[in-house]
């Protein structure tokens, strides 16, 4: 007959084996394997006998000592890790993400380390191929209100430039023409700046915001991608409380839920976002499971068809939609459900067939205040009399900036076509596109340029944002102006270049 702790024995061993979840059982302070299940076997690569007695280091599971260090220290100062985020390195050296469960257990005089973890690696790449088809959706979804938006703009340009032309034109006129046009370039370039931060590749670094801000900000980009038969209103709440989140990601979420609320009104009708404060009882956290118990709501509200409530049920499933063949992805709500649930929040959805649908965010409040923007003080124009050499492939743009240059008191030399022309004199500044035409790019001609002016300051000037910029003398560089600027945008920062 087996005994009771035998038995036992056998069930646990059967339990540890049978789970997909990789455990492992190790001398916390060695790191050397007292145990490892078959999830284990098959993550790693290593089989039992090759793993016990054997340490973590010399089976090189976590890729580094500091790895390790890391995962170590955070158990030892917490007593137990739940969904602690890490990194694990099988046999072949191939990198893997997994999420960890971890707690020490003192038998005897040692204390051992039970590891248990789920191999997220598939998971984390869908999820990025989800967020960057959704964010191509969004773009696609953007394009004629921003295109149209442009082509007015340019169409203001053209026609003041025409009138302009006229040599009777009287001072006054022209003055005013130059200020319309200035105002729908800058205009232009707030588009383009917005289009970017929806389309661009890398994930934003959450910082404290204040989303009623956010909201405000986003409505007249939201009334023009929405067209004139729906009205958008906004309603925030004085006071409302700042939030740790990726800008980018919240606006590209409002902008996926106004967009299915534009697809439920096809005969036109209202949306309306509103951002106020609510602080949940235990119970409504518990059940929304969040932590804490301040958070800003955002809700979502418009006067479409509504939804019946096995949509509602099905609503946040990827690729689930009810729009036509070609006319959707189905990952808008499903990336906004992701959002907010990697803020530490909660999305539910309200709805009523033909009367309208609202969905509503909690998002938890910041325990940091925003600092207080300062704005900078002016910058002294210390570009009298200095020599600048001016690398832009463009003719226009160069010759743009040559005289811009001219009128702030320098001396400017520039480089024709995309080899260097050695200036006669000395150059104390060298300010280069980025992107040029051709094998070589701006770096290459500024390193030929500091070869004959190895004291001069260098300044790249770009429209592309600095993320999508890799050069590494680049990427070390803190000064890039970026495309479009200004006269005194360009007098400040070469101002501030010569200055170090």
């Amino acid at each position: 007959m087996v005994d009771k702790l035998t038995y036992s024995e056998a069930l646990l061993s059967a339990a540890f084996n049978s789970t997909s979840t990789i455990c492992s059982i190790t001398d916390l302070e060695t790191g050397e394997f007292i145990d490892v299940n078959d999830a284990w076997i098959s993550g790693t690569g290593w089989s039992r006998e090759e793993a016990i007695g054997k340490t973590a280091i010399e089976l090189n599971v976590w890729g580094s000592n500091a790895n390790r260090a890391r995962v170590i220290g955070a158990l030892q100062e917490h007593g137990e890790l739940k969904q602690y985020p890490g990194t694990y390195e099988n046999r072949e050296g191939e990198i893997r993400s997994i999420v960890i469960d971890a707690e020490i257990v003192e038998i005897g005089t040692k204390k051992l380390m039970f590891l248990a973890g789920v191999d997220v690696t598939e998971r984390e790449r869908v999820e990025a191929q989800l967020r960057q088809a959704q964010r191509l959706e969004a773009v696609g979804q953007l394009t004629g209100g921003i295109a149209h938006d442009l082509n007015t703009m340019l169409t203001v340009v053209l026609g003041q430039i025409d009138l302009t032309l006229d040599r009777d034109v009287p001072i006054e006129q022209f003055n005013d023409a130059l200020s319309v046009i200035r105002r729908a370039t800058e205009r232009g370039s707030d588009l383009i700046q917005q289009l970017m931060i929806f389309s661009r590749r890398q994930t934003l670094r959450p910082r404290t915001i204040n989303a009623g801000e956010t909201v405000n900000n986003l409505k007249n980009l939201l009334e023009r991608t929405l067209g004139g038969e729906i009205s958008v209103a906004t309603s925030v709440a004085p006071d409302t409380w700042d939030s740790n989140l990726d800008e980018g990601l919240l606006e590209n979420a409002l902008l996926n839920l106004a967009l299915n609320s534009r697809d439920a009104m096809t005969q036109g009708g209202s949306l309306t976002i509103s951002v106020d404060n609510q602080q949940l009882d235990e119970p409504t956290a518990q059940r929304f499971q969040v932590v804490g118990e301040d958070f800003i709501r955002i809700r979502v509200s418009d006067t479409g068809k509504g939804m019946d409530q096995a949509t509602i049920s099905n609503a946040f499933e990827p690729f689930f939609t009810t729009k036509p063949m070609g006319q959707g992805t189905g990952l808008g709500l499903s990336m906004v459900f992701g959002f907010v649930k990697q803020s530490g929040g909660h999305i539910e959805i309200d709805s009523e067939l033909r009367v309208g649908t609202t969905v509503t965010i909690y998002l938890p409040r910041s325990a940091v205040s925003r600092a207080p923007e300062v704005k900078p003080p002016a910058t002294e124009n210390r570009l009298q009399g200095k020599s600048i050499l001016v690398i832009e492939d463009s003719d226009e743009l160069r010759n743009v900036v040559r005289l811009l240059l001219k009128s702030l008191g320098c001396e400017v030399y520039e480089c024709e076509g995309l080899e260097l022309t050695k200036p006669d004199g000395p150059i104390d500044l060298i300010l280069s596109d980025v992107v040029l035409p051709g094998r070589k790019q701006g770096p290459d001609l500024v390193r030929d340029a500091l070869v004959h002016f190895p004291e001069a300051t260098v300044v790249y000037m770009s429209g592309y944002p600095r993320d999508r910029l890799t050069d590494a003398d680049l990427t070390r560089s803190s000064d890039l102006l970026k495309k479009p600027f200004t006269r005194d945008e360009l007098q400040q920062k070469l101002s501030q270049a010569l200055s170090i």
